[in-house]
C-alpha cells in the first residue's frame, strides 16, 4: 500500500510530529508503528522521520488531490538537513540550525495534547516550556514512568494505557519559550546564533534541577544587550562565591562568538574580587564541566593536561573517556587549587564588573606608544602588578585594557616619559626631582629595573611642560599642524598599518618625515589634515571583510563571483580590498536574490544535473546577458524560483511514481 486516503495539512507553528499523530489517526491507524509498516517506511528513531526528504514527508506530498500549494506547505514545515563544511545543520525558514537542537526523544505539552495540536517547539532541545500553554513538557508517563515510545502511543495513549490528556500540568514561566519562538518565526538568525554560543558556555552549569533558569540566562545573553550578560554573570558570582572569576567566564571569553567573548573579557577585567580566606566544600565547584583548552586559560598553563593534574588539580576526572571529540572534565576542588594558585591575580576589594561604553584592549606595543615606553617595560609593570593584563593565546601575545593604562597614568608617570616629553636637560629634570623617591620596577633582582614616580608627588612646574594632560590620556585634535604615526592613523581608520603606504602613495594620506635631534634618518609621520580627510573618505567605503559581514557572505563568494568579474568596482590599498557602500549594498542585495548552480547546489544537496536539467526545460530561468544582474563566467538564477523549482521537481517525480 502507498496511498493515503486523507492528508491533513500542518497547522500554524505545528511539529512534525503532531501532524504524523494526526495523519496516522485520520487514515484510520492505531499508531504510527502500525502506519510505518503499512507503508513499509523505515523509522529508525524519531528525528530521522522529521526531514524533508524523509520517507514521511515524501508520502505525505503524495497523495493526488494535492495542489502545489499544498505540498509546499507540507513540504516547508519539516526542516532541510544540510551540511556545512564538516558539520550538519538544520535548515528553518531559511535559517541554519545545529542539528543537536532537534530533540531524538519525545516530549509532550498536556495542553497541546487536549487540543490534538503540538507546538513544533516541543521538537527543539532550546525549549522546555510550551511557549502557548507556560507548562513544562512531559518527558516520561505520569503512570507507569516509562518515555514516551512516539511509535506505539495511540491517539495520545501510552501502551500502560493512561490517557497522556489526563496528565497534570506543571505550570512554569513562558517567557523564554516565547522569545526564542518569536525569533524562529522572525527568522531572527543572529539571536540562535548567540543563544547556541551561551547554551555551549553555559553547558558546566546546568543540572537536571536548574535547566530552565540556565535557559532563561542563555535567552538574555542571546538579547545580544551588555547590561543583561553582565548580570547573568553575577548570578554566577553569587553561586559560587569563592571560585575566581577566570573559571566561570572561560567558556564565554573562549567562545569562538565574538560577542560573549568581549563582553566576557570586559567583565573580568572589570571586576574586582578578593582572595577568599577559606573554601566552602559544599559549594559544589566540583561539578562544573570544562574542556582541555578552558582549563589552560583558568590556570594559566599552556602544557599539557596530564601536566596540569599532576600539578595542580590533583584528580581531574574525564566524565566521557569514550567521548574523544571534545571531553570534558571536573576539578574536584578547583576554587582551592585557584586560591593557592600564585599566577592567579586578587585584588583588595570585591566590586561586581559595570559595563562600560568605551571599553577596549589594546596590544602591549599600543600600550607602550600610550605611555611613551617600549613593550618589554609595557610587560614588566604588569608582573609587578601596576597594570592588568590578559592572555588568550601566544599568538595575540599580553592584552591591556584601556581603562587599565588610563588608571596608571593617572597614578603613575615614567621617568623615560618625563625625559623624551619634558624638554628639559637631564640634569634640570634631576634637580627638580630633588626629594621625589622613585618607585623602581624590575622583572627579578638580576636584570636592570626602571623608575616611575607617583604623579602627585612630581612637581606642578614639571607636569606643565608635558605636552599632555595631568589626569588623563588625551589625543591631540587633528590639524595641519599635527602629526600621527602610522599605527594610529591605521587604528583610526580600522584599517591594516600595512595599507597606510599604499595609500600615501594615492593621495590620499599625506606624509612628512621629522628628522631626529641628531641629526639621523627620522620617522615618517602622517599628517593630521590628511588623516581627517581619509576619515571621511573611510565613512563611505568598507573592507572586504566588513563587506561580507554586511553581505552574509564568504570572502570567497566575493572575490569569485563579484571582484574577479569585474561586477562592483573596488580599490585596493595594500593587503586590504576596498568597497564603497553603494557596492556593498549591490553585492549585498545580488547575494541575497540571486544564486549560482554550484553554489545552490552545495546549499541544498540537489545534484548538479538535476539543476541542468531544470535549467534547460526552462523550469529554471538562467540570466541571460541582457540582464542587469548578470555577471559573465557565471550561471545565476533567482533563489526562490530555483527553490520552488526544486521542489516541485520532487514533488512530480513522487506523483508519477505513484501513478504507476
Amino acid at each position: 500500500m502507498n496511498k493515503l486516503l486523507f492528508t491533513p495539512l500542518p497547522l500554524p507553528e505545528e511539529s512534525v510530529a503532531s501532524l504524523l499523530f494526526r495523519c496516522a489517526k485520520a487514515n484510520g491507524y492505531k499508531n504510527l508503528k502500525n502506519f510505518s509498516q503499512a507503508f513499509q517506511l523505515d523509522w529508525s528513531s524519531l528525528a530521522s522521520c522529521q526531514w524533508r526528504g524523509s520517507t514521511a514527508s515524501k508520502l505525505l506530498i503524495r497523495h493526488g488531490s494535492l495542489t502545489m500549494s499544498d505540498k509546499r506547505m507540507i513540504l516547508n514545515s519539516f526542516p532541510k538537513q544540510i551540511r556545512r563544511g564538516s558539520s550538519n545543520f538544520m535548515l528553518l525558514h531559511e535559517v541554519p540550525y545545529p542539528v543537536s537542537m532537534l530533540r531524538q526523544k519525545l516530549v509532550l505539552c498536556p495542553s497541546c495534547i487536549r487540543n490534538d495540536c503540538l507546538n513544533r517547539m516541543h521538537a527543539y532541545r532550546w525549549s522546555d516550556v510550551c511557549p502557548l500553554h507556560g507548562e513544562i513538557y512531559l518527558e516520561r508517563c505520569p503512570h507507569c514512568g516509562s518515555p514516551f515510545d512516539w511509535l506505539r502511543l495511540e491517539d495520545y495513549h501510552c501502551p500502560c494505557s493512561f490517557d497522556l490528556r489526563e496528565a497534570s500540568s506543571i505550570s512554569a514561566d513562558k517567557r523564554s519559550s516565547e522569545i526564542i519562538n518569536h525569533a524562529l518565526s522572525e527568522k531572527k538568525g543572529d539571536f540562535f546564533t548567540l543563544l547556541m554560543a551561551s547554551m555551549t558556555a553555559l553547558r558546566y552549569f546546568h543540572t537536571v534541577d536548574n535547566r530552565l533558569s540556565i535557559m532563561e540566562s542563555c535567552v538574555n545573553i542571546a538579547t545580544a544587550q551588555k547590561t543583561v550578560f553582565f548580570q547573568e554573570i553575577r548570578k554566577l558570582q553569587n553561586k559560587y562565591p569563592t571560585l575566581h572569576r577566570r573559571a566561570l567566564l572561560a567558556p564565554f571569553i573562549l567562545s569562538p562568538n565574538a560577542m560573549p567573548s568581549h563582553y566576557g573579557i570586559e567583565y573580568l577585567t572589570a571586576c574586582k574580587q578578593s582572595k577568599p580566606s577559606h573554601h566552602d566544600q559544599s559549594c559544589g565547584c566540583g561539578t562544573l564541566l570544562f574542556t582541555k583548552k578552558e582549563l589552560r586559560y583558568i590556570f594559566n598553563s599552556s602544557g599539557s593536561l596530564a601536566e596540569l593534574n599532576a600539578k595542580k588539580l590533583k584528580g581531574i576526572a574525564s566524565l566521557d573517556p569514550n567521548h574523544l571529540t571534545n571531553p570534558f572534565y571536573q576539578c574536584p576542588d578547583i576554587c582551592g587549587s585557584l586560591i593557592n594558585l600564585d599566577s592567579i591575580q586578587w585584588e583588595h576589594t570585591n566590586a561586581f564588573a559595570r559595563p562600560s561604553a568605551n571599553f577596549e584592549l589594546l596590544t602591549s606595543s599600543e600600550a607602550a606608544m600610550m605611555l611613551h615606553t617600549s613593550p618589554a617595560r609595557i610587560q614588566k609593570l604588569a608582573g609587578a602588578g601596576l597594570i592588568k593584563t590578559q592572555q588568550f593565546s601566544k599568538a595575540q601575545g599580553l592584552l591591556i585594557p584601556m581603562a587599565s593604562i588610563k588608571d596608571f597614568n593617572e597614578k603613575f608617570i615614567l621617568r623615560s616619559e618625563i625625559l623624551s616629553r619634558a624638554g628639559l636637560n637631564r640634569h634640570v629634570v634631576n634637580y627638580i626631582l630633588t626629594g621625589v623617591n622613585p618607585i623602581e620596577v624590575r622583572s627579578n633582582a638580576y636584570t636592570s629595573g626602571f623608575l616611575l614616580y607617583k604623579r602627585d608627588e612630581v612637581p606642578e612646574s614639571l607636569l606643565s611642560a608635558l605636552d599632555h594632560s595631568v589626569t588623563a590620556i588625551m589625543q591631540k585634535p587633528l590639524g595641519p599642524d599635527s602629526l600621527v604615526t602610522f599605527a594610529d592613523a591605521a587604528k583610526q581608520l580600522s584599517i591594516n598599518v600595512k595599507c597606510i603606504r599604499p595609500m600615501v602613495k594615492s593621495g590620499l594620506l599625506n606624509q612628512m618625515l621629522v628628522q631626529s635631534p641628531d641629526g639621523s634618518p627620522g620617522r615618517e609621520y602622517c599628517t593630521g589634515d590628511s588623516l581627517q580627510k581619509a576619515m571621511q573618505w573611510r565613512d563611505h567605503y568598507m573592507s572586504l571583510g566588513e563587506t561580507a559581514i554586511q553581505a552574509k557572505c564568504s570572502l570567497r563568494v566575493i572575490h569569485a563571483r563579484y571582484i574577479s568579474t569585474g561586477f562592483v568596482e573596488c580599490k585596493q590599498f595594500g593587503p586590504t580590498v576596498f568597497f564603497s557602500l553603494e557596492a556593498v549594498d549591490k553585492i549585498r542585495r545580488h547575494f541575497e536574490v540571486f544564486t549560482t548552480h554550484l553554489f545552490f547546489a552545495r546549499e541544498t544537496g540537489c545534484t548538479i544535473c538535476v539543476i541542468s536539467k531544470l535549467i534547460e526545460e526552462s523550469k529554471i530561468h538562467a540570466l541571460t546577458k541582457d540582464h542587469p544582474d548578470f555577471i559573465n563566467g557565471q550561471i545565476l538564477f533567482r533563489r526562490i524560483d530555483a527553490e520552488e523549482a526544486i521542489a516541485r521537481y520532487f514533488a512530480e517525480k513522487h506523483v508519477g511514481y505513484q501513478s504507476k
